[in-house]
């Protein structure tokens, strides 16, 4: 698998929009964390990307254990 990555804006909607003018990306990754009080912030998040974008979304959750080893999906 081919990637790259940048360090972007703070606001995660504009760092996506910058990104995506800067290469063609075959997908976009939203990773959360996964605090109970910050579901609704991460779904609303996903659902906005998702409206935004013609490029396929995905939705991880990281945290814990799993986080330090692999992506828990």
């Amino acid at each position: 698998i081919r990637a790259e990555g940048v360090v972007g804006d703070d606001d995660p909607l504009l760092a996506i929009d910058d990104a995506l003018q800067m290469f063609d990306a075959d997908e976009v990754l939203v990773a959360t964390a996964p605090d109970t009080q910050l579901d609704r912030l991460a779904l609303d998040l996903v659902e906005c990307v998702r409206q935004r974008c013609t490029t396929r979304v995905r939705h991880v959750v990281v945290g814990g254990v799993a986080a330090r080893g692999a992506i828990a999906a």
